[in-house]
């Protein structure tokens, strides 16, 4: 069986379990030989950015940073008097923009207005805290939230633009 590791490493650093227990199962992992062109003669081109992930990223506390980030503003949003779809478990916050009385599409424009990329489509309202996010765009994403909840949001997204 195959492990497509996109959460796998998220999953560990929120103490899910540990590498071994979850990859026991698997017989291959994450590296496509198909992205890669077919064979993989120059191993370097997938081993030094692996590298740098495991020891710099993981090794290193990033992941598990970027979560605690994740685990504080969801506490903003439900003390602000907001819902979330699901529990916060890693890096990955679900919003309920619906019982917030929030337009989707208005969310994401003003989330755009203030300089913060997010998804539009069906999973609007799902946040992702990855470890490259400042801490800029983080208390620019709280300001938002307490825009939309307890004030004007597009006078927040006007005030954090540039």
């Amino acid at each position: 069986m195959h492990l497509d590791g996109a959460r796998l490493w998220e999953a560990v650093a929120a103490g899910a379990g540990s590498l071994k227990e979850f990859t026991s199962c698997f017989d291959t992992g994450p590296v496509d030989a198909k992205l890669l062109g077919r064979g993989i003669r120059a191993a370097g081109i997938v081993s030094a950015p692996a590298k740098v992930a495991v020891e710099h990223v993981f090794l290193g506390g990033r992941l598990r940073a970027s979560q605690e980030c994740a685990k504080r503003l969801p506490k903003l949003w439900l003390t602000l008097g907001g819902k979330l779809q699901h529990p916060t478990e890693a890096n990955m916050i679900w919003l309920d923009l619906d019982a917030a009385g929030i337009v989707k599409e208005r969310f994401a424009d003003l989330a755009q207005n203030a300089g913060l990329k997010t998804m539009r489509g069906r999973l609007q309202g799902r946040l992702i805290i990855h470890y490259q996010i400042c801490d800029h765009a983080l208390h620019v994403l709280a300001d938002l939230f307490i825009g939309l909840l307890k004030g004007s949001g597009e006078s927040i997204a006007k005030n954090n633009e540039g």
